[in-house]
């Protein structure tokens, strides 16, 4: 699940398991890789090192560019590496599923859609047409999390995260409880998980 947070600190501050994304109008924590945007996810083995990763992503010439940066954090020598670009081995390109229950992407422009980048799966896509809590499409063989996944999320009618989308392990993304009534939409970006092969 990722945490939202308004105040940015330092990078060096983040050692818990999670992801930590920064709202619009946040203060970006220092010691991130070469001051860019992106969000911090931290992983952590119950052993000597933790793993940070800043992940980016932009747009450059009309499509989208994601960058992934990494480090560990030595806890007997209770320093950090420097931070290095991840290189990309694995890129599935974006996929868009089948939508289902009534669902539809809301902008031809940008579909829902789902990509695995080196056993990472992001979802992105803004979906309109639900009117309650119901499944939306599901996720091949490859491409579901080793855990169940959930997710708040904001939607159109509503500006605080009130709608819990859930992964499951056998793929079924669904919008599993929401406070809205009548049609609203609901947007995917941000989601992501380790996939489970």
């Amino acid at each position: 699940m990722i945490t939202v947070t308004e105040t940015g600190t330092s990078c060096n501050d983040y050692k818990n398991d999670g992801k930590y994304w920064f709202g619009s109008n946040a203060v970006l924590p220092t010691e991130r890789p070469a001051n860019i945007y992106g969000w911090l996810e931290v992983i952590s083995s119950g052993g000597s090192n933790i793993k940070q990763l800043w992940h980016r992503s932009s747009t450059i010439n009309g499509s989208s560019e994601y960058q992934t940066f990494v480090r560990l954090y030595n806890i007997n020598a209770q320093a950090w590496s420097a931070w290095s670009k991840y290189q990309m081995v694995e890129d599935s390109g974006w996929i868009t599923p089948t939508l289902i229950n009534g669902a539809h992407s809301s902008n031809v422009n940008y579909l829902c859609q789902y990509r695995k980048i080196n056993g990472v799966v992001y979802l992105r896509g803004v979906i309109t047409g639900i009117t309650g809590a119901c499944n939306l499409f599901e996720l091949p063989t490859g491409y579901r999390p080793i855990g169940y996944q959930r997710f708040l999320k904001n939607s159109s009618n509503n500006l605080m995260p009130s709608n819990l989308i859930y992964v499951g392990v056998n793929g079924v993304v669904d919008l599993r409880s929401t406070s809205e009534t009548g049609t609203f939409q609901i947007t995917l970006d941000g989601i992501s998980f380790v996939a489970d092969y």
